[in-house]
Order: C-alpha cells, then structure tokens, then sequence
C-alpha cells in the first residue's frame, strides 16, 4: 500500500478506535456498520435486463427532423429561394435500406451529409435507396430525381454495388461491366418484361449528361469499401478492371469531377486502422456500414472534397479541428475521460483533481476531459471521445473510467445503459429521445473501441475500474463479478493497461468503520474532497506496478 494512504488510513483507523473504546457495544447506532458476525455478502447492482424497444412514444416533432434526414423527399422541395440543392444518388452505404433509418443497424453515410454543409445556403437531398444498382436506379427512380434539378444545383453520384448477377432474374439488376456502348435486351424470368441493359459506364454517362442538361453540376465518386481482405493481408479494392477505373473513364471522358472514394477510405482501413477496427465500421455483413462507418464515411468525403478544387467546397462549414489546450513543447498529455468519480460535480470532488499534483509536470501535463452524468456509450454519441480521439497525439496517455451510468435504462427516460458484458453482442433500438435507431453494444465494446484508437495513435490507454460506492447497509459495493471484470476483460482484449481501482479501494478500505467511511463520500456514490485524495493514492500506487510506459509521469 502507499505510504500516504497507510497514514491517511492510520489516522482514521486509529480515531475510530477510540470512537469505538467509548462507545456501547450494544443498540449500535443508526448508520453504523453491524457487527462482524451480522455483515452479509456485499451489495451488487442488480443484473440488467435490456429494455425492449417497443412501444417507445417518440416527441412527434424529434420524429420530424428523423424523418427528413431518412425519407425521400420530393425532389427540389427542400430548396430555399434561389439556394441551389445538393442531390445524393446511390444504394444502401448510402441510404440504408427502403426507410434509409437504421432500423436494421445499418446506416449509410448519406444520413450525415446536411451535417457538413451551410444550409442556410444549400440544402441537402438523399435520394438513394437501398438494393438498387446504376441500372435499376436509372430505370426506375431517375426521373423524379432529375426533374427537381436546377441550375447551379450538385449531383452526387455513388453506386456500383448491386450491379453484378443475373441480367433476368427477378431482381435484374445487373449492368453489362464496363464503359462500353454496347447493349442487350433482356426478359425477365419472373415478370416477362423486357428491358435494355447497358454498361455500368453508360448509366453513369447518363446521369452526368442529364444532370449537366438541366444546368447541374455532377460528381462521380467510387464505391465505399467492403471489409473483405485478400490472402496477404491486403484490402480488396475495385482498381483493375473494375468501378473505381470505370469510374474514372467516364470522368476523363467527361470532363466530370471525380473523388476516390474506394482507395481514400480502403487507405484508412489497411494502413491506418486494426482489423478488428475496420470490423465495427459494419453491422451484419461487410458491405453496410454501422453508425461508426457511416461517420467514418463520411469523414473520407469531407476530406477529399475539402482537398479538391470542386466549387461545392465553398458551402462546406469552417473545419472542425481538436486539439489539446494544455499542450506543452516536449511534454506529453494525460487525458482523463470519465465521469462524475473522476472530475467531480455539484459538490463532489473526482479523484482525478487530486491525482494532478502528484504528476511530474516536468514530463506531462493533464487535459480534464470528464463529464459528469455520461457512460462508455453516451460519452461517445455526445461526441466527447471524438474530441479526445482527434486531441491525441503520439506518446499521450489516456486514463479511461466508466461504469456509474451504464445500468440503466437504454432507450427510454435517460437512456444512458448499455449491454452487459464485454462481448460482441449487439441490439438495435430506438430512442425515445432523438426518435433515431442506434445500435446499441456491450460496455467492454465501448472500452475496447476506445482503447484501440488510443493504441492506434500511438498513446498509451489505461482502463481503470470505477470507484466503489457504500450500499445502503453502509458497506462498500466491489464490482468484481460486473463492470471490474468486465474492464479487465476489455483492457487485456485491447492491449491496455489496468487499474483496478474498485478491488484496490476495497481491499484497503473495507474494514474502516461506517462513521469514517461516510466522510469519504459525499452521499452513498460521490467522493467528498478525502475520498477523492484517497482513491489518488491508490492510483498513484497502482500506477507504479505497471510497466515502463508509465515511467517518469510521477514525481
């Protein structure tokens, strides 16, 4: 044990023996611990069942704004004034599905796009639908989509991934590969209609030339990538003979922008992210994206076209850009990411305020990034970890600790829960709040996330266990069997370091009486000022029987 919590404890230990010499050892008082002989097994926070999502009533007007970013909405209704309109065509990466809502998981990254622009100056339209091919969309949706244009408005278009198979089969979706001007003419099997297919390149001709016909302005990108690997390791990409060519043909031919879309995020998921990254960018299958890859997707367009000389660049929004305030020439940066037992709030103290003076300030310096009230889950939908993740820099450290708000309810009232365990499992619900579908994980998914993009930066994550809490019977609660194995679990999966913090406490506190106890905490489950310094010095101590990547941060 550290010797300043050998003294701190000494002292308590030592006024609660002379409490106890003049004290009766009969009709304990209220609020004392029972004898030894009365004590029962430690409390544990009862095990969590996921609330289901039905019957979940969502605000008619939340349900508004999801409806506008998911719907297919008449082409050009969205425009205001003379404002021109962006126009988004293409399959499920790009709207999930016929109700483009996630409700299966999958979300396309079309959803995000109004995000990234002024709409005050444009507005943005998601026509794609889910399943459909250059073919099919063409033949069946194009129309109403191209009528709506005008001049000075934008055409994004992305699709390719259904247009391989069967030329007549009930679906028939297939365009002749290519850029060829050549064409057949097919019966379907099913219907016994007949159609003319052409190449995958004239389709795409085709909404270039009909776009430019009505004073719009095209852009070709190639296709979102899968997560599909060859035998050495390598990303499969569509660069011989295949899209991303096509692709550029006509572009050439054209004279059309085009971004690279395959390649730039392909980029990303071989040289730049772990396999088991790249694995939560999809729900289901590898090919849709979950909402991690949708955001992902989205962060590939906005860079490239930020990167082009397209004029659409110019509605973008100013660039977001994260950094650490703290930051010092040749120091490195400790995050600490947590919530109310870490930072403190409303009249408690967080053991990280204390942990700060017993830093080497000569090596490192601390970034308080805690808030109060948020899970692994919610600290990540709020958009707090992508400030972290985008803050973090090589040679960083980044002390993770969650736990107080993970077991309650998922999609209702504050829906800040997640699923037990630190597996893979996952469940699709919708949230009475927002109105939205999300993909809901386990809490050591969460964990395991954040410490592979730390690792992936170059820093150094530590999961660390949250601080116990007095139950009602006045002992402290461990979270042996839940949350404290469960980080364990997900910091070794992960290659992160571990601080049990949870045991530690208890094994060194457990045995103060209830009157010392108390002063530790400011009601049952928030640090008071002591309790805070102690759980400090645990860390302190724990810190110092890890290994060498922690050396030097301390005094």
């Amino acid at each position: 044990m550290n010797k300043k919590v050998m003294t701190v404890l000494a002292a308590m230990m030592v006024a609660a023996s002379l409490t106890a010499q003049n004290q009766p050892q009969q009709n304990q008082p209220a609020g004392q611990k029972p004898p030894q002989g009365q004590q029962q097994q430690r409390q544990r926070r009862p095990d969590y069942r996921p609330v289901g999502s039905d019957n979940v009533k969502v605000d008619p007007q939340v349900e508004a704004v999801e409806l506008a970013r998911t719907i297919r909405p008449e082409a050009g209704s969205t425009r205001k004034g003379n404002n021109p309109v962006i126009f988004m065509i293409g399959d499920s990466t790009m709207r999930t599905g016929t109700k483009g809502n996630a409700d299966n998981g999958q979300r396309g990254w079309g959803y995000y796009a109004v995000d990234l622009f002024d709409t005050d100056r444009i507005s943005v339209e998601n026509h794609a639908m889910g399943g459909t091919s250059s073919r099919t969309f063409y033949d069946r949706l194009w129309a109403d989509v191209v009528k709506g244009v005008q001049p000075g408005d934008w055409m994004i278009i992305q699709i390719g991934h259904n247009d391989s198979g069967p030329y007549d089969t009930a679906r028939s979706r297939n365009s002749i590969p290519g850029t060829g001007k050549e064409s057949i003419e097919v019966v379907n099997e099913t219907t016994g209609e007949k159609s003319v297919v052409y190449s995958y390149g004239e389709y795409i001709r085709r909404y270039v030339n009909e776009t430019r016909a009505r004073g719009g302005n095209p852009i070709l990108l190639s296709l979102t990538p899968r997560d599909k690997w060859n035998e050495d390791g390598s990303l499969i990409r569509y660069n011989v003979d295949s899209y991303t060519p096509w692709l550029k043909t006509i572009a050439e031919e054209l004279d059309v922008p085009f971004l690279d879309f395959n390649n730039a995020g392909s980029d990303k998921y071989e040289h730049v992210y772990d396999k088991k990254k790249v694995s939560l960018m999809f729900f289901s299958d590898n090919i849709h994206t979950s909402d991690f890859g949708a955001r992902d997707n989205l962060a590939t367009f906005e860079k490239l076209l930020r990167a082009s000389d397209i004029k659409l660049k110019e509605y973008l929004l100013p660039e977001v850009t994260y950094k650490s305030e703290v930051r010092e020439m040749g120091k490195s940066v400790l995050f600490l990411v947590g919530d109310r037992t870490m930072g403190g709030d409303n009249g408690s103290f967080g053991w990280g305020d204390a942990f700060v003076k017993m830093l080497n300030k000569k090596k490192v310096v601390v970034d308080d990034r805690t808030q109060s009230g948020l899970g692994t889950r919610t600290y990540l939908e709020a958009g707090h970890w992508d400030a972290v993740y985008e803050s973090v820099e090589k040679g960083d450290y980044v002390f993770i600790q969650f736990g107080y708000d993970e077991s309650g309810d998922i999609n209702v009232g504050e829906a800040r829960g997640v699923l037990d365990g630190n597996g893979d499992e996952k469940q699709v619900m919708l949230m009475e709040k927002t109105g939205r579908y999300n993909g809901i994980y386990t809490y050591g998914f969460y964990l395991r996330k954040y410490c592979m993009d730390i690792i992936e930066k170059g820093a150094t994550p530590v999961v660390i266990s949250y601080v116990p809490v007095l139950d009602e019977r006045g002992m402290l609660a461990d979270n042996a069997d839940n949350y404290g194995k469960w980080a364990r679990e997900a910091a070794k999966d992960a290659g992160a370091l571990f601080i049990d913090l949870n045991k530690e406490a208890v094994d060194e506190l457990d045995e103060l009486p209830y009157s010392k106890l108390k002063k530790l905490f400011v009601g049952n489950d928030r640090l008071s000022k002591r309790g805070a310094a102690v759980m400090a010095e645990i860390v302190e101590d724990e810190i110092d029987d890890l290994d060498s990547r922690m050396e030097n941060i301390l005094k």
